[in-house]
């Protein structure tokens, strides 16, 4: 005798039994907490004490030293508004003329 559920469900391409493979592992995962902690509580705990960490302040320009014909100056390591400069790789001039 069939209760109903078999005459209203039409499979997919999957069918029945796809869904009840997914149930079945869903249900295993639930089964060992530790799996669960490590999955989704874990992250979620990390990300947020990373974040508290982590959290606001200026964004400092990292800079690096430089020596040029024995003056010593400072300049930013990371230029945002620049393009690099070509380099050759025969050794002659980088610059079209």
């Amino acid at each position: 005798m069939s209760d109903g559920l078999d005459s209203q469900y039409q499979p997919g391409p999957f069918g029945h039994q796809f869904i009840q493979l997914v149930l079945a592992r869903v249900r295993e995962f639930t089964r060992e907490p530790e799996a669960v902690f490590w999955a989704l509580f874990f992250p979620l705990l990390l990300a947020g004490g990373l974040g508290i960490a982590f959290r606001g302040g200026p964004v400092q320009t990292p800079t690096a030293d430089a020596e040029t014909d024995n003056r010593r100056f400072r300049t930013p390591s990371i230029r945002v508004n620049e393009p690099p400069e070509p380099k050759s790789l025969t050794g002659g001039s980088s610059k079209r003329q």
